[in-house]
């Protein structure tokens, strides 16, 4: 399956990382919303995707938007 997350500019390189050492691949494509890109990810677990967006996700929370 492909599942879809769209993550703010800033956060995509997280993410990307995140994904990658999951062992993921993924496309990036822009999104519908200003300032996102949704990154097409390539997943047969949805649960173990869900993980690592939490992952991604938390770690760019600690490091915060920039200014």
């Amino acid at each position: 399956m492909i599942a879809g997350v769209v993550v703010e500019q800033w956060k995509q390189a997280v993410f990307e990382r995140h994904l990658r050492e999951a062992g993921y691949t993924f496309t990036s494509h822009a999104a519908p919303v200003p300032n996102c890109n949704t990154l097409k990810v390539q997943a047969t677990d949805i649960e173990a995707l869900g993980q690592v967006v939490k992952a991604a996700q938390a770690e760019c929370h600690k490091q915060g938007a920039p200014a």
